[in-house]
């Protein structure tokens, strides 16, 4: 028997809708093989004679079978191969082999049988044996996929959809940062948040949307929030208030779609980071408060800010797993009971909620912050999809959790250049990392 020698150290194999089978092949130079040689076996497992069944014939070990023949014999012999982790070449030899006409099988996957006839004109007594060549499935993965270990993909803001097409199926990594809300003056727009996870994923295609920065700066006029959910900015008749729109989430989904668009698709998403809430400024009571970053399980609330003109305090809270700003009242129990008479819009599905006259806007994320008066929440993140494993969510000084579909860590750490477990300035962007098999 043939054996196909494989450069490989270590294999690890998972074949859809059958065991996984482990082995290992180590070569340095020399033939000492160990292999699972229990998961290899083919064996001839029928054999018809002019129409007639005559399994009879086939030798006790089932690699060969002996007829007399008649002069004008038509055989079909079925071989099957009972392996998980190698498919195999099958060349059958008959001796004697005068006037003997053989329909070769050659090669034959794992778990598959082949049905193929001989034509003899030969009257002696003829032994057919099959040759088998075992070729491991894993050299096919390696032919199929040239993709090396590490390879990354790079996403940046480009304002639009960006597709990726899977180039073959294994791990793969995924690490995402939201957007940063728009920032006023000395008021600086909450930071996006950062998520990361590993999925299995087959050939296929699949859909990056990454978050644009909300829009800021001593303008007043009203602001469309950042790509992909960011919250929009308002103004109202005091040319003294100027005012910035939230940041967008960054999400990847089998999906097409801005990620509020995707809420009747929520299986689909695989993968979301938040983004940060837009802040305000106004000359004659400057930034007394911090817009709300894009958040873990939970948008980060903004501070509470006194408004002396309203004589109200103003604050925007992060969206939750399940709702938009959900925990603004928790938030403000503390202060005024006047205060809570100016809560702000609510963020909802994908989408932070819009200023009006004179707010700013909030935070996208998987649920949307909420914004209230001149500064805003961020956006939640989301690594809940059942499939996505070592997942983990950070954000900037944000509030924690240990559950495994939500868990978050906080950070005191932000950066213009996407950097791993620090929160993000400016736009979005996301990173994809093939593992391997």
């Amino acid at each position: 028997m043939k054996k196909n020698l494989m450069l490989f150290v270590l294999i690890f194999l998972t074949v859809i809708g059958y065991a996984t089978v482990n082995t290992v092949l180590d070569i340095k130079n020399n033939i000492n093989i160990s292999e699972n040689n229990d998961d290899f076996r083919i064996e001839i497992t029928n054999l018809k004679i002019n129409s007639n069944n005559n399994k009879n014939l086939i030798s006790k070990d089932k690699q060969s079978f002996t007829f007399i023949g008649s002069g004008n014999d038509t055989i079909n012999y079925t071989v099957t191969n009972y392996s998980y982790q190698y498919d195999a070449n099958i060349v059958l030899v008959c001796t004697p082999s005068a006037d003997i006409i053989i329909d070769q099988i050659n090669n034959i996957a794992a778990q598959d049988r082949i049905t193929k006839s001989i034509s003899s004109e030969n009257t002696k007594e003829v032994t057919c044996t099959i040759n088998i060549e075992k070729i491991s499935r894993t050299d096919y993965a390696e032919e199929m996929c040239k993709i090396e270990e590490g390879t990354e993909w790079k996403f940046n803001y480009t304002g639009d959809e960006q597709e990726f097409v899977v180039p073959c199926d294994g791990n793969y990594k995924l690490e995402l940062w939201g957007a940063q809300g728009g920032s006023t003056g000395e008021c600086t727009g909450g930071f996006g948040a950062y998520s990361l996870g590993e999925i299995y994923l087959v050939e296929r295609q699949i859909f990056i949307n990454v978050g644009g920065s909300g829009i800021g700066g001593l303008t007043w006029e009203v602001k469309n929030g950042g790509y992909n959910g960011g919250g929009r900015a308002g103004v109202n008749s005091d040319t003294n208030s100027y005012n910035a729109s939230g940041g967008g989430a960054t999400h990847i989904a089998y999906s097409s779609g801005e990620l509020n668009s995707l809420v009747n698709k929520r299986d689909d998403i695989i993968i979301v980071a938040g983004g940060g809430g837009g802040t305000g400024y106004n000359s004659a009571y400057g930034c007394t408060s911090k817009s709300g970053s894009g958040g873990g399980f939970v948008g980060v609330c903004s501070e509470p800010r006194y408004a002396p003109s309203i004589k109200k305090y103003m604050q925007g809270c992060g969206g939750t797993q399940t709702r938009g700003g959900e925990q603004i009242t928790e938030n403000i129990i503390t202060l005024p009971e006047e205060a809570k008479s100016n809560l702000g819009a609510f963020g909802s599905f994908g989408q932070g909620g819009s200023g009006t006259s004179p707010w700013c806007g909030a935070g996208a994320g998987f649920f949307g912050g909420t914004n209230n008066g001149y500064v805003c929440g961020g956006g939640s993140g989301y690594i809940g999809n059942q499939l996505l494993k070592n997942k983990l969510m950070y954000c900037y000084n944000c509030k924690e959790s240990n559950n495994i579909l939500e868990k978050t860590l906080s950070t005191n750490c932000s950066s213009s250049t996407p950097t791993t477990n620090c929160a993000k300035q400016g736009h979005g962007y996301a990173k994809i990392t093939y593992l391997g098999k």
